[in-house]
């Protein structure tokens, strides 16, 4: 035990003696625009995976590679695996990025990593490039100082969790072998606080959903605004409605089987010192603003132990291409960060009514009775959250990246697969074909949400043909 402790501190000598050339790494590695979704150059993606590759051989890591499926920003795998009959960990991160936003909230430019009272402000600093090199550079300097680890390790860097890893699947079926592990670390978690080293356990999940309004076949002129309905207004009443005054999300049934944490976990959440002086302004709120959710919780249980809303992306008009009319359609995002035991398909009075007709559905091999994959059935008297994947106009996406390699990271289980043979995708693959955005406009790319998670194409600009609507509602109508 002495010896261990004595290569740790020898180690961690070694690290900050080498601080400078670690922070040099990843502030090169952050300078490449390595963002994942649609509309951006996918050869960054590809320049960023060869950077993490070389970045991992430098530090001691072997067999490192840049595996690849078709048509799939590339991963990057590496491994150390010289202690037979060792444990092995599976160190999971990822080297793509979101797009940069809008360029006037930055204070310097988000690809020139830039060092303020002692932290790095740019695109990846933190998520995601900065939490692997913090594993990069603690097996390097292991390394470096004992010549061995005291496990086996290896290294997954995804190149398209920043758009959902959305194939996932697909690469975990092919690389399977390579992924066998005892355990996983991930990387992309934030830290309770500078000095305080901890240990993330849990995360909340994420259900994603659009929703569309739509009350013309086309913008009107503003003077007729009084009876011809602003579809703009209704959205966002619905959007509000969708939150009490005391905090609380008004979806029925939406809290009926949601986990409370134990006696024990409580008392150590609420052990943590936390200021709401302080926690305001890490967040940035304003002068003036009050904190929101379910007041009778503190802090850390609303961020770690309760559901919430978020509107992640909301469009109707531009203000530079805006005129006096009523808007004919509005959209929205919503996010909805979901705790142990919920399910987002059991909100809604007909939820048991929906539940027996799931179980029917997955008897029948998951198809309902049109031959689609039903990702959750979409009944007119069903749940409030929820979609269909051949649904026209897109709706329900469930789990990140992170929650989808928990669920896939079963290596004693086979992938699902449907009574033909194919491997069958939990989240639905298919997504609106209707190309017209709102409105009379193009919006540039990335204009609903230029942090784009899922990439639903634009909705459709008027009503569908009448053959369609008859179809639609002899099955029951989609979430619009």
């Amino acid at each position: 035990m002495a010896t261990t402790d004595g290569i740790v501190r020898n180690a961690l000598g070694d690290l900050d003696a080498r601080l400078d050339h670690w922070k040099q790494t990843l502030v090169d590695l952050c300078r490449i625009p390595s963002i994942s979704a649609p509309g951006f150059p996918p050869e960054e993606v590809r320049r960023s995976a060869q950077a993490v590759a070389q970045i991992l051989r430098d530090a001691g890591v072997e067999h490192v590679e840049v595996l690849e499926i078709p048509g799939v920003h590339p991963y990057v795998y590496g491994e150390w695996l010289h202690r037979p009959g060792g444990p092995t960990v599976l160190l999971y991160g990822h080297h793509d990025v979101m797009p940069p936003g809008r360029a006037e909230k930055w204070l310097s430019p988000a690809f020139e990593p830039t060092e303020r009272d002692g932290r790095l402000y740019g695109r990846g600093t933190a998520d995601d490039k900065g939490g692997v090199m913090a594993h990069v550079a603690a097996v390097g300097s292991y390394l470096r100082v004992a010549k061995t680890l005291p496990l086996n390790v290896k290294f997954i860097i995804e190149g398209e969790e920043e758009i959902g890893s959305r194939n996932l699947d697909r690469f975990l079926e092919q690389y399977r072998a390579k992924m066998a592990a005892d355990f996983i670390v991930l990387t992309d978690t934030r830290n309770y606080d500078v000095g305080h080293p901890a240990l993330t356990y849990q995360l909340r999940g994420i259900c994603q959903v659009d929703v569309e309004v739509q009350g013309l076949h086309q913008p009107l002129h503003s003077g007729l605004s009084g009876p011809v309905p602003d579809p703009v207004q209704i959205l966002c009443a619905m959007i509000a409605g969708l939150r009490k005054q005391n905090g609380a999300l008004n979806v029925p049934g939406l809290y009926a089987k949601v986990a409370r944490p134990g006696a024990k976990q409580l008392a150590r959440i609420r052990k943590l010192p936390l200021s709401e002086a302080k926690f305001k302004k890490d967040s940035g709120m304003l002068p003036g603003v009050r904190l929101w959710g379910e007041s009778q919780f503190s802090l850390f249980e609303r961020m770690w132990t309760r559901p919430a809303l978020t509107v992640i992306a909301l469009e109707a008009r531009p203000f530079l291409s805006s005129s006096n009319q009523i808007i004919e359609a509005a959209r929205a995002r919503l996010s909805l960060r979901t705790v142990p035991g919920m399910d987002a398909r059991e909100a809604g009075p007909a939820h048991r009514e929906e539940a027996h007709h799931q179980a029917a559905l997955r008897r029948e091999g998951n198809r309902d009775d049109q031959g689609h994959h039903a990702v959750v059935d979409h009944r007119p008297r069903g749940a409030g959250l929820r979609g269909r994947a051949q649904c026209p106009q897109g709706g329900l996406r469930q789990g990140d990246g992170h929650g989808r390699l928990g669920r896939h990271h079963r290596l004693r289980a086979a992938v699902r697969r449907s009574p033909q043979g194919r491997a069958l995708h939990p989240y639905g693959r298919r997504r609106s074909q209707h190309p017209g955005p709102l409105g009379e406009r193009e919006p540039p790319p990335g204009r609903l949400g230029e942090g784009d998670a899922l990439d639903h194409p634009p909705l459709r600009r008027a009503r569908a043909p009448a053959a369609a609507v008859a179809r639609r509602r002899s099955r029951g109508s989609c979430v619009r």
